[in-house]
């Protein structure tokens, strides 16, 4: 296989962070890095790739591939026309569109029986400042512990993983991830998971594990127009389809609604894309703002299926401020599989064996989205790290300075231990 990659920028050379490129009459894509670059391996051919960013419109460029070679791609915003319209009883013509949308919500709910897909997830939070008396006080009552201080800022997580996911009607679901990296622990395991991204406004409810209590409100639930208001941007076409942008905005500040913009096609009044956000005023915990793009695709001559899922967050808690993202590519789609008795059980999630044993030279070739400068510093750095503090040598000399015996230990108890031994007493 040779690489074709380049950069997907907007007229004004900004970055198209996390925008998709998808090879024409196939499930096989990937998605741009944060600065906008991209990488796809291909056997030598002639392709037409699809390159397109929410909003923007879909730009289709024939490749021949003979040779590692570069793509640079400028994607200009799509021009979406607002015509004279006739105004119902005061009535946006948005409500028409979502009216008919909510109609076919159940089909498309329930249109595909199973399928299985590959999905590769990259996430990474950072810090970007902390409050000095907090990080003072835990310093005091971390005595013994290594110092928080400045060089704390920055990445403090990074993780990919790659796994293949497999569901079948009503609830069956389960995930093998076969390859999991975490910047500095060669030992841990990648959070990532299809199962904790899984976003469909097809769904009434919409459920974000760990944000919130409550499930929040589709934009086309079936008693939306109870909890949203809707206006209509303009209307463009794509492949020959009628697109309508259309604007979501929660009746009440405080409902567990989104707000942003939805695209649906004319007439399959299916859901095109998604460009939607979260705040506080939704009740949402641990983060400020939630933002989240989703991009549909056709995966054969009826079906769609999300082939890019992207969530980007900040938060400010205690002083703590930060920020991070999740990206997934999913790719590889078969919708009709044929599952192997007793394959759903108990075992939802399923790490095989040497999922975090592989080598960069592994992570190199098989990423599908290349990483920014930022993250190959963190890897470097906190790989260099960990390989340090995995010898015994740093092991027993961060005994020898916790074993110390000390007055706060006298009340609160001791504790001996020789890690390289595994033994704590």
């Amino acid at each position: 296989q040779v690489s074709v990659s380049g950069k997907i920028t907007d007229e004004k050379n900004q970055a198209l962070s996390f925008s998709s490129v998808l090879v024409k009459g196939t499930t096989q894509g990937t998605n741009a890095n944060v600065d906008g670059f991209y990488s796809l391996k291909l056997l030598p051919g002639t392709y037409e790739l699809i390159f397109q960013y929410v909003g923007y419109k879909k730009k289709i460029e024939k490749i021949v591939v003979d040779g590692n070679s570069v793509k640079n791609v400028v994607l200009i915003p799509e021009s979406y026309e607002l015509k004279e319209v006739v105004i119902k009883d005061g009535e946006d013509p948005a409500y028409a569109v979502i009216r008919a949308a909510i109609k076919k919500r159940k089909f498309y709910l329930n249109e595909v029986d199973a399928f299985t897909c590959k999905a590769y997830i990259k996430g990474l939070q950072r810090l970007k400042d902390f409050p000095a008396k907090m990080v003072k006080l835990l310093n005091v009552m971390n005595s013994g512990g290594e110092k928080i201080d400045s060089t704390l800022l920055g990445v403090v997580y990074l993780s990919e993983s790659e796994t293949k996911y497999h569901f079948r009607k009503p609830n069956d679901e389960k995930e093998i991830m076969y390859s999991s990296r975490v910047s500095g622990d060669n030992k841990a395991f990648s959070f990532n998971q299809v199962s904790d991204m899984k976003f469909s406004v097809y769904e009434n409810l919409i459920t974000l594990d760990g944000l919130s209590d409550r499930p929040f409100i589709s934009p086309i639930n079936e008693n939306a127009l109870l909890s949203y208001r809707y206006k209509l941007l303009g209307t463009t076409f794509e492949d020959g389809k009628m697109l309508n942008k259309i604007e979501i905005i929660p009746k009440r500040k405080t409902d567990p609604c989104f707000r942003g913009i939805i695209y649906i096609q004319e007439n399959t009044w299916r859901v095109h894309s998604a460009d939607v956000y979260l705040t506080k005023d939704a009740k949402i915990d641990f983060v400020d703002t939630l933002h989240i793009k989703q991009l549909n695709a056709p995966v054969n001559d009826t079906i769609w299926m999300p082939t890019g899922l992207n969530m980007t967050f900040n938060f400010k808690v205690f002083g703590f401020v930060g920020d991070g993202y999740f990206n997934a590519v999913f790719s590889d789609y078969d919708m009709h599989p044929v599952f192997p008795k007793k394959f759903f059980k108990n075992e939802v999630l399923k790490v095989e064996d040497g999922a975090n044993k592989k080598d960069t030279g592994y992570w190199k070739e098989s990423r599908p989205v290349p990483l920014t400068y930022e993250e190959q510093a963190d890897y470097r750095k906190k790989d260099s790290i960990g390989a340090i503090k995995s010898t015994d040598r740093y092991k027993d000399s961060v005994d020898r300075k916790g074993n110390k015996l000390t007055f706060s230990d006298l009340i609160m108890g001791y504790s001996y231990n020789k890690t390289a031994k595994q033994f704590s007493l």
